[in-house]
């Protein structure tokens, strides 16, 4: 009775750490921004593939530079900063102690814009588009 007991516990328990980790559940349809840790010098801006991941749904993305994209890397970028908590007010970025900063050196994706945001280690940023390629299902 107490092997049983305590592997009940050992269960609940592992289960709990599982449900409350800081691990992110993301899919194709996630609004949130993953990062991803990339070198100045895998940045392209030729088409080919930047980076490659996969999504905790088993669907793959590859990040690309797109011209088109490009065009609306400002607003990409306000995005991104708003969604971190930051607010722009006459050309002024404040914050509450408790909002999201963004890390020099990394790519931000959010798989439901299919748009990724670079940040060089000088502190520019580019915008990027996003490839997603969803898990073949077996049938």
């Amino acid at each position: 009775m107490k092997n049983k007991t305590f592997l009940v516990w050992i269960l609940i328990t592992v289960l709990m750490f599982g449900i409350f980790s800081c691990t992110t559940f993301a899919t194709k349809n996630t609004d949130t921004w993953l990062a991803y840790e990339i070198p100045p010098s895998m940045i392209n801006y030729y088409g080919e593939k930047i980076m490659e991941a996969q999504l905790s749904d088993g669907s793959t993305f590859y990040v690309f530079y797109d011209k088109e994209i490009n065009n609306d890397a400002r607003f990409y970028y306000v995005i991104l900063m708003q969604d971190f908590g930051w607010r722009l007010n006459d050309h002024i970025w404040s914050a509450p102690s408790n909002a999201r900063n963004t890390s020099r050196g990394y790519m931000y994706v959010n798989p439901k814009r299919q748009v990724a945001v670079y940040f060089f280690p000088e502190g520019t940023y580019d915008v990027f588009k996003l490839n997603i390629l969803e898990k073949a299902h077996k049938n």
